[in-house]
């Protein structure tokens, strides 16, 4: 998918499924045509009687897909909640082209039901901003040397080797207490994110291309062009590095991930 819009809300934010999908209703703009949930068996076909049990269930996992393939490149919404101890529920839309989704109504509808953070990506683009291990880079020959490092979390076996430590990347994503933060090329901030984030530096970084506070409390940055072919430019970097810097994300990412029990663990 080119653009993934990745949406974060505390946890218990909905009650059931009915509560995401009345956001995500008339917002996308791509015919759905089937679904998989925690609560059916497999795929199933999306029309008015199959969707009542979807809606009904309150097991906060769902994936509506938007063609008939059977491979994982095609539209969808999913839905997720994360284990108790992030705080957190995510929506995840992922289209094609911007014009399968009405961003504006779902903004709206996202403020209304308290969102922490909203941010456009698109994951080949972030790829090795992301990529935390080494073989990876040796396997699709990307340099690594200057990237930071550190032991490697998931095998204390000295021959796994180190793994990145993303941190230090400034086009890097990350799942932390209560929200998602990248330093994205299109980003939301809620009312509950901006508990942590200071809204006057936000709207005065001095080089993003468009800052706007929203109705709601909302605050809105365009920091680079999303449909740049390329994210990994020393520019882009730059700036991303200057905004995490100015907005203080890096505080609190660090801040956020101490929250969470096991941590490092957990997130790397």
């Amino acid at each position: 998918m080119d653009y993934v819009i990745k949406i974060s809300f505390e946890l218990n934010t909905f009650k059931n499924n009915a509560e995401v999908i009345s956001i995500v209703k008339d917002v996308i703009l791509f015919e759905i045509t089937h679904f998989y949930s925690a609560s059916t068996n497999g795929r199933q076909h999306f029309d008015e009687e199959s969707s009542k049990e979807l809606m009904a269930a309150s097991d906060k996992l769902f994936t509506l897909g938007g063609n008939e393939n059977d491979d994982d490149d095609f539209e969808k919404v999913i839905f997720r909640q994360e284990h108790p101890i992030f705080n957190l529920e995510t929506i995840l839309i992922a289209v094609n082209k911007m014009e399968n989704i009405n961003l504006p109504l779902l903004i709206d509808r996202i403020s209304y039901n308290n969102f922490t953070t909203a941010y456009i990506t698109n994951h080949r683009k972030t790829r090795w901003q992301n990529e935390i291990f080494v073989n990876q880079f040796d396997v699709f020959k990307q340099p690594y040397s200057f990237l930071k490092r550190k032991p490697n979390f998931m095998s204390p076996n000295p021959i796994a080797g180190d793994m990145i430590d993303i941190f230090y990347n400034p086009g890097h994503e990350r799942r932390v207490y209560g929200m998602y933060l990248m330093a994205a090329p299109e980003m939301w901030f809620g009312a509950e994110a901006l508990k942590y984030f200071d809204k006057g530096k936000l709207l005065s970084f001095p080089s993003f291309k468009e800052a706007r506070q929203l109705k709601d409390e909302t605050v809105y940055i365009k920091l680079f062009d999303k449909d740049e072919p390329n994210w990994e430019t020393a520019t882009i970097l730059a700036l991303q590095k200057s905004f995490r810097e100015w907005s203080n994300m890096n505080g609190i990412e660090i801040l956020l991930r101490e929250k969470i029990p096991n941590h490092e663990r957990l997130l790397g």
